[in-house]
Formats: C-alpha cells, sequence, structure tokens
C-alpha cells in the first residue's frame, strides 16, 4: 500500500493516508467533535486509519493517557502504526489489529468511539475494492457486535459515541438497551442547511439512565480537520 503523509492541521499532528486504496471521510471528524471531552482512556473501534481516535487526542487540552486503535484490516492498522510513531505517541497509543472480540480488556475504558461500516450485511453492497467494502458493509462486523463488545470494555458511566445512517437508527436504541446503554446525546446531520439528514451521531451511557437530549440539527461544512 501506498501512503501519504498529510497534516491534520491540529499543532503538529500528522496522518497517513492511501490515495489509493482508503481515505478518511468527514463524519470521522464530526464524530471526534461531538464526543465528550476529557476522556482518559479511549477505545476506537473499527479505526481505519485511527482518524477519530488520533484527532480526539489532539482536540484535548488535558491528553487521554491510553488510546486503543482497533482494526481488522492488517493493511490499515500498520498504516496507524505509522501515524502514531509518526507523531511519537508510542507511550499512548497501541494499535490492535484482530476481531473486536480479541479484545482482552474489560471495563477499561471510559469512553468507546467507532464510526462503524453503515450497510447492513447482505444487503448487496458491490465489492469492487475489498478493503473499502470491509469499511463500508457489514462484511466483517455487524453493528450488534460493536456494541456488545463496547459494553464488556466500557467502565460504568463510560460513553459510546458512534454515528451510523440514519436508517440504523431504530436498531442501534435497541441494541443500546439490550445492553444496559442509556442513549444520552443525539445529533442529526445533513448535507446541506434545512436538507433531510443522512447521519446521525449518538452518545449512550453504559449501566445508568439517563434523559435524551436532542441536538439541533447540523450541516456536515467540515472543510478541514481542526474542529475550529
Amino acid at each position: 500500500m501506498e501512503y501519504e503523509l498529510e497534516s491534520l492541521m491540529i499543532e503538529d499532528y500528522k496522518i497517513y493516508q492511501s490515495p489509493d486504496l482508503y481515505r478518511f471521510t468527514s463524519d470521522a471528524v464530526l464524530l471526534s467533535r461531538f464526543a465528550p471531552q476529557g476522556k482518559k482512556y479511549v477505545a476506537d473501534l473499527c479505526s481505519g486509519s485511527g482518524i477519530i481516535g488520533l484527532h480526539y487526542y489532539a482536540l484535548q487540552k488535558e491528553k487521554p493517557e491510553k488510546v486503543m486503535l482497533c482494526e481488522i484490516q492488517k493493511d490499515l492498522a500498520e498504516m496507524s502504526e505509522k501515524t502514531v510513531a509518526e507523531n511519537g505517541l508510542e507511550q499512548k497509543f497501541s494499535v490492535m489489529n484482530g476481531d473486536l472480540n480479541d479484545i482482552c480488556e474489560r471495563e477499561e475504558y471510559d469512553l468507546v468511539l467507532c464510526n462503524p461500516p453503515y450497510k447492513k450485511r447482505g444487503s448487496g453492497y458491490p465489492v469492487k475494492n475489498r478493503m473499502l467494502a470491509v469499511c463500508k458493509s457489514e462484511i466483517c462486523v455487524t453493528l450488534g457486535e460493536i456494541i456488545s463488545v463496547s459494553a464488556k470494555i466500557l467502565k460504568r458511566r463510560g460513553s459510546i459515541c458512534m454515528c451510523n445512517a440514519v436508517d440504523r437508527l431504530e436498531e442501534t436504541f435497541s441494541l443500546f438497551s439490550a445492553h444496559k446503554i442509556s442513549p444520552s446525546r443525539l445529533v442529526f446531520v445533513s448535507a446541506k442547511p434545512s436538507g433531510n439528514p443522512y447521519l446521525f451521531m449518538i452518545e449512550g451511557v453504559k449501566g445508568v439512565k439517563t434523559s435524551l437530549t436532542v441536538l439541533p440539527q447540523i450541516t456536515n461544512s467540515a472543510k478541514d480537520f481542526s474542529g475550529e
């Protein structure tokens, strides 16, 4: 895989991307901005290039103590390792290349971040590029598996923040309930002002009852990574 090193547009942080096989989208940047600040132990599941974990880390004034990136595809995990090394973050970040169910930690994290595959397993997503197909469709992991693993590794009162296509919202609520995760914040995202949303972002809290706050719909106008 060929790599390109790009600025994260926050201080001196940089990230590797693949011009041919994988580039993250603005959904990832929106999610890292949406996540609650100040969390110390962070897991980024289905991490791809590591953008969400790295961007969240870069945005925080009080830096997390530990960020774990979990990615099933070897090439993407290796790309994340190059990014971690480039930024000198080996003492803060770890990269796990493997299945989510292989994560050993239990009740270790106070924040789980995930930009999951949006297309349901068996939905017929065309496999033109295997790497992109795994990122976009539930070929290797399902939403249910992601939320189940998140519930296992989150501390009580820890948060899971994830995004997904709007047609997965009802399923997400149901899975949260099944794993004793209470939805606390929800926001819809549109591509244009006053347009229909194509995406939602949600925060759920493990083990406690919370009231749901529905935030005003936002327009995805992200033109850079900085969080400005």
